[in-house]
């Protein structure tokens, strides 16, 4: 059985954070009197059957690597299209690639 500050530390978050998904139900804790607690089992069967679940959704997120763009090149406005050098020539230099 675990404290929810045990708890917080395994689940890499913070105290307050662990407290407030044990109120929301949001992880498996369990109120003995005014503490928190939770089994270590519980938790980790928990965490095995979250990240089962939302595997699906990351892979979903993911973007391949032909379509990725830098992010900080998206918000300067240099890429449009796709063609990095020929956006930058006509950033740089008013225009098309040289």
């Amino acid at each position: 059985m675990l404290t929810i500050e045990e708890a917080a530390r395994f689940l890499r978050i913070d105290v307050q954070t662990a407290y407030r998904y044990a109120r929301e139900a949001r992880i498996p804790a369990i109120r003995v009197g005014r503490n928190w607690r939770v089994l270590q089992e519980t938790l980790e069967a928990w965490l095995r059957e979250k990240a089962g679940r939302d595997r699906g959704a990351w892979r979903r997120r993911q973007v391949s690597p032909s379509r990725r763009e830098d992010p900080l090149l998206g918000v300067m406005g240099i890429i449009r299209d796709g063609t990095l050098t020929k956006n930058i020539d006509g950033v740089l230099y008013g225009g098309s690639k040289r």
